[in-house]
């Protein structure tokens, strides 16, 4: 019976970025172009919630003409993405997903 009985989790439609990872090597590619170099999918990636969060649908956002919220917004990716960084254990194993994340803090 539990087997038959969907998931809360299962009826949520996929994030942006879990869709994003699911596409063929193609349109992945198409993706990454947009994202450029100096904001990697990988980056994108790891702060996906946080990023979605800010944009969700249906959120009001007059303010995204107003300087001060866009200077603010930005101010907080880059606090988000130095202490994801810096969350990361020093280590072969997360070197590059650690450096392009700190790459992405300055670029």
């Amino acid at each position: 019976l539990d087997t038959c009985i969907p998931t809360i989790m299962d009826s949520l439609p996929d994030s942006l970025s879990e869709r994003t990872q699911k596409l063929n090597r193609e349109q992945y590619a198409e993706v990454e172009k947009i994202y450029g170099d100096s904001f990697p999918m990988e980056v994108r990636f790891h702060l996906a919630h946080w990023i979605e969060k800010q944009f969700q649908p249906g959120r009001n956002l007059p303010e995204i003409q107003d300087h001060n919220f866009l200077f603010n917004l930005s101010r907080e990716l880059l606090i988000k993405l130095d202490e994801s960084a810096n969350a990361i254990p020093e280590d072969a194993a997360n070197f590059l997903v650690k450096k392009k994340l700190k790459d992405a803090c300055v670029a």
